[in-house]
């Protein structure tokens, strides 16, 4: 029994080891390609007029994906009166993707201003 104990706990402590370690990624993408992203959609955003619409000062969280092809992917907002345009804007438009990581969620708060 107690051969089988010394056999089993460097078993043990290299799988704990593992499954520590599988759940950390470094983070691709810097600082700044995160900001042009930011910017990059933000200007998607000025050619809407908000005021004819009727949409100042609306706010919406998307959420997206960048595919292989540097399109973004909208996966979901939560805003039921701005889910279409937030989709006719940015679903499936090619962007910079410069260092960002490919198929891996975003988020962004866009708020609607005049």
């Amino acid at each position: 029994m107690k051969k089988i104990k010394i056999l089993l706990a460097p078993i043990f402590a290299l799988l704990l080891t593992t499954s520590l370690m599988a759940g950390t990624s470094p983070k691709k993408g810097s600082k700044e390609a995160k900001e042009a992203l930011r910017t990059t959609i933000a200007k998607k955003f000025k050619s809407i007029d908000v005021e004819s619409l009727n949409l100042k000062d609306n706010e919406v969280r998307v959420q997206f994906v960048i595919n292989d092809e540097s399109e973004i992917i909208v996966l979901r907002t939560d805003n039921k009166e701005l889910d279409g345009i937030v989709k006719a804007t940015l679903n499936y438009k090619e962007i910079d993707a410069g260092n960002l990581s490919k198929n891996s969620l975003y988020a962004i708060n866009i708020k609607l201003v005049s």
